[in-house]
């Protein structure tokens, strides 16, 4: 049944060269609508994270929330672990929604390449559960980073990706993550090419 085989994807999800990992189920996801994917994954989610012992969804955030040495794991690993997280994101269940977003901020913290391959990954996804709490996740690695190498990067891309549109996403809480990022990237004086006019509401 579809139980048993996210349970599949999930214990495998982080390694690179597993044909079952988080790429595939992502691909999987992110071509149903948000209306037609949430009246079926959701309940899965929930379902498996409910289940009682350990169950691949709290292994994954236990691991990514701990205090683990993670340096000798690859960027590419990371990335997959990450993309698993940020699908937990959708679900109604606020309590994993909450470990979900601390688990990435800690499992991200000094990964600033690997976040903004994460944020390329999900951008355009109807799922604003889930881009709200990236933006949360990309201002906590932010201010919690020790090196400053990738974060002009990363501030350009939010700033093109929330501000620099046509139309700004209508999610106040998004917005403040996305300026807060912005200004501490500035604050920490390194030099953006943006418009800081636009990332001061009124939008």
């Amino acid at each position: 049944n579809k139980k048993n085989i996210f349970k599949t994807f999930l214990l495998v999800a982080s390694n690179p060269i597993h044909p079952l990992n988080a790429n595939l189920m992502h691909n999987y996801l992110k071509d149903f609508s948000m209306k037609d994917r949430d009246v079926w994954f959701i309940s899965l989610l929930n379902d498996i994270y409910l289940d009682y012992g350990i169950n691949p969804i709290t292994r994954i955030i236990d691991w990514s929330w701990s205090d683990e040495d993670k340096s000798y794991i690859s960027d590419e690993s990371l990335l997959l672990n990450s993309i698993v997280l940020s699908w937990f994101l959708t679900t109604s269940n606020r309590k994993l929604r909450d470990y979900s977003t601390k688990a990435l901020i800690s499992i991200l913290q000094g990964r600033i390449t690997v976040l903004l391959e994460l944020l390329k990954k999900f951008k355009g996804i109807d799922e604003l559960y889930i881009q709200e709490r990236l933006f949360a996740v990309a201002f906590g690695v932010t201010v919690r980073t020790e090196k400053n190498i990738g974060l002009k990067d990363l501030g350009e891309y939010i700033y093109g990706s929330v501000f620099d549109t046509e139309d700004v996403i209508p999610h106040i809480l998004l917005r403040d993550y996305a300026q807060s990022a912005i200004d501490y990237i500035s604050y920490l004086g390194i030099e953006l090419d943006i418009d800081f006019e636009k990332i001061k509401p009124p939008y």
